[in-house]
């Protein structure tokens, strides 16, 4: 689930980028045009120095700026950059709420997980409460007997874990004996 999680966020992680990048491509797009189409003279220099210096030429009378060309290219971009938004937004919910599940059902796995731990140490502790899976169990209802292979498996645990080892263990050699000369 982990595993999974990591991919998802790098897609959208990845997407997400995409789209910011995208985003401010058309919004600088935009802003040029219309600096180009709205201002009425965004490149004349009005400097008193620059224009003592040189001197720009009269505009010819025929001369006019493309501005329908201009608005619909720039309608075109506003659709982009909403479109871009649009998506940008539907990514971060979608991280968001893949986010917000990932806890909660890693939240729910913890609780499960502490739940059956805690009821298979209930279970070594009271052994009539074990469940007979085997037929060779007896029926529910009787004391479980040696017979049945999950009671037998589950004692041995429990009892291995509860006695110490009854093992020799390492320990210096016991002093040996002088014999005794007679």
């Amino acid at each position: 689930m982990d595993s999974i999680r990591s991919e998802t966020h790098e897609d959208i992680s990845t997407a997400k980028a995409e789209l910011t990048q995208g985003l401010s491509g058309v919004r600088k797009a935009l802003s040029v045009l219309r600096d180009y189409y709205g201002g009425a003279a965004a490149m004349v220099q009005e400097d008193a120095q620059f224009s003592d210096f040189m001197q720009q030429p009269a505009k010819p009378a025929a001369h006019a700026k493309a501005s329908g060309a201009g608005s619909s290219i720039v309608n075109i971009l506003e659709v982009c950059e909403s479109d871009f938004a649009n998506n940008l937004a539907k990514e971060e919910t979608e991280e968001a709420d893949a986010q917000a599940s990932y806890e909660k059902t890693t939240q729910e796995n913890k609780v499960s997980k502490a739940m059956k731990e805690q009821d298979v140490k209930s279970r070594l502790r009271k052994p009539h409460l074990l469940t007979r899976p085997s037929p060779s169990c007896p029926p529910t209802g009787t004391p479980p007997t040696t017979s049945c292979p999950l009671f037998s498996s589950i004692m041995a645990r429990s009892r291995s874990a509860a006695l110490p080892s009854l093992r020799p263990t390492k320990t210096a050699r016991p002093a040996v004996k002088p014999r005794s000369r007679a």
